[in-house]
This record gives C-alpha cells, structure tokens and sequence, in this order.
C-alpha cells in the first residue's frame, strides 16, 4: 500500500507490471470511502478470477471491515466476513485461494461490497487464471458516487473483435430497473 500527498491536488494512475509475461494493468486514482463497491466479481467464471485489495487509509488507527460478496441477481450474499486493517496498510483478497471464500462455486459472477469504520481504498484485479497476459483493473467506487445516470465513452460490439461489458452494481436495499 502507499499513501501518496501534496501540498497542492494532484492525481495519478498506477501500474502493475508482469515482466515474465509482458503484461500490465492501470488503475487510477482510488477514492476513500467507508462503503466501497466493486461492481464485478469473478471465481472461476470462464477462466476469471478476481483479486481485491483493501487499504486502511487512516495512518492512525485499525479499520474494522466488513466484506460482502453477492452474486449477480442476489440481494442474500454468497460470502460475509469481517476483518481487520492496520493503519495505512492493505489486505488482499483472492476469490480462487482466499480462505474466506471456499464456500463459493466456481462459476461465480457478482460484486463485492467493503464497509468499514475508517475511509477505505479498494482495487481489484481479474485475473484470467493460467494465462500469459490477461489482466484488467479497476477500482473500487464511493457508494454515494452511485447515480441515476452513469456514462461509458466507448463501448464496443465485435467492433475489431473487441466487445465491451459493463457491471452494474446496486447499492440499494430494493430492486432497481435499468435502461
């Protein structure tokens, strides 16, 4: 983990780098939330699998967190636990090895939900397991950013051979239509 500060605003990106396969991943500036989202989430689904990480953005005391995993169209979640977090320091957690979540299917698809009593960063990787460079990242979103409207500036269908997905993630505790 780090914690990076200035006098004046600044912004950044981070990149992972995987040197013996040639592949990277970007993620960029994780804002701090006490309720975080991760819109997808993936144990074995189709060779992905995700990878989170928890970051304790108080310097001076433990955070107390709780981690929920839903799978998609469930309000109940598949996996509940809490945890702690030294101050400043960060917990990784993997869908495929993480003690936490032996009890969920291969196969699994949904999102993931990090509360806790101080300001958290999350991150999370999917990985394509056993494959040379297939990686992607993203952070985890403030659940007050939560909107009616949410914009994607490119989206592409078999455009190339690329296609793009878009996660969704309800924060509500009722059911919500989306166009």
């Amino acid at each position: 983990a780090a914690i990076v500060s200035a006098v004046k605003p600044i912004a950044a990106i981070a990149r992972t780098e995987w040197p013996s396969v040639g592949g990277a991943a970007t993620y960029g500036n994780v804002p701090p939330a006490m309720n975080v989202l991760v819109p997808l989430a993936t144990k074995a689904y189709y060779g992905w699998t995700s990878q989170f990480s928890v970051q304790n953005t108080d310097t001076a005391g433990n955070a107390s967190i709780t981690v929920k995993l839903y799978q998609t169209g469930s309000s109940t979640p598949a996996a509940q636990f809490p945890d702690t977090v030294l101050p400043g320091t960060s917990r990784t957690y993997d869908l495929g090895s993480s003690s936490q979540f032996a009890g969920v299917a291969n196969g699994f698809l949904g999102s993931i939900v990090v509360t806790g009593d101080k300001n958290l960063a999350v991150q999370s990787f999917v990985d394509k397991v056993g494959g040379s460079k297939a990686v992607y990242a993203f952070s985890g979103l403030d659940s007050a950013s939560a909107a009616t409207t949410l914009y994607a500036p490119l989206v592409r269908r078999a455009f190339a051979g690329a296609t793009t997905g878009i996660s969704i993630v309800n924060p509500n505790a009722v059911a919500v239509t989306v166009n």
